[in-house]
């Protein structure tokens, strides 16, 4: 995937290793040296590029969980 780059790309990597929807707490707790406004920004501009999509919220709403939309070349 030449789009991804960086942190985007570690990102990316801790969704397809897990093969789950994870929400920036988990990637975080996953990837620890991707720190928290670093995740929360990635996820943003992967949403942009529709690369990942949302996959639920958690009962009260604040946590988000995503997916990827594409399989790991």
């Amino acid at each position: 995937m030449d789009i991804l780059k960086g942190k985007r790309y570690d990102i990316m990597n801790v969704l397809w290793e897990e093969g789950r929807p994870l929400s920036a707490f988990e990637i975080n707790d996953i990837a620890p040296e991707l720190k928290m406004p670093t995740v929360r920004r990635c996820l943003e501009l992967l949403l942009k590029e529709n690369l990942i999509q949302v996959a639920g919220t958690s009962m009260n709403g604040k946590a988000v969980s995503y997916t990827h939309l594409r399989a790991h070349e």
